[in-house]
């Protein structure tokens, strides 16, 4: 069984896989079915007005985080905090 990691920040909600995983999403960035490293879903302001599309901006903000392999990733303007989990054992 593969280790999940979950991180939330004001900035990200991030599940880091142990090893990759397939993962099946309609993400802007890399979605679609990949064997992915991490899901990031990016907090952005509401009313904002971007310099990049939002594939360049996640793609860049995971590049400044320093993570390596494939990300998917997503943005969202709702507050980090609605994150909520639920572990279910099989």
């Amino acid at each position: 069984m593969s280790l999940i990691t979950i991180n939330k920040t004001q900035y990200h909600s991030l599940l880091e896989f142990e090893t990759p995983q397939y993962v099946l999403s309609s993400a802007v960035l890399n979605g679609g079915l990949q064997y992915a490293n991490r899901v990031v879903n990016l907090k952005v302001s509401s009313n904002s007005t971007p310099d990049l599309t939002p594939q360049q901006s996640i793609q860049q903000y995971c590049n400044r985080q320093n993570w390596h392999g494939l990300s998917v990733g997503m943005m969202t303007a709702a507050s980090m905090n609605s994150l909520r989990v639920e572990r279910q054992v099989c």
